[in-house]
């Protein structure tokens, strides 16, 4: 629910001159392509674990904002 306003947040972040909230939205991008692409080319499930890093990035660019 708050990705979406934290990727716009982001976005509007990065068009006033930090540089880091691009490198934060490439790396929440990340998670959410490999766990779509991740059980297609193999036999892997996408098990809740596998999205901690994206929580950990969220709470990057959460922070990125304040």
């Amino acid at each position: 629910m708050f990705l979406l306003p934290l990727t716009v947040g982001l976005f509007i972040a990065s068009r006033h001159g930090i540089k880091q909230a691009d490198s934060i939205m490439v790396l929440l991008m990340g998670p959410l392509l490999f766990a779509a692409i991740m059980p297609g080319l193999s036999e892997y499930t996408n098990n809740p674990y596998r999205f901690m890093p994206m929580v950990v990035f969220f709470a990057l660019g959460v922070g990125t904002l304040l």
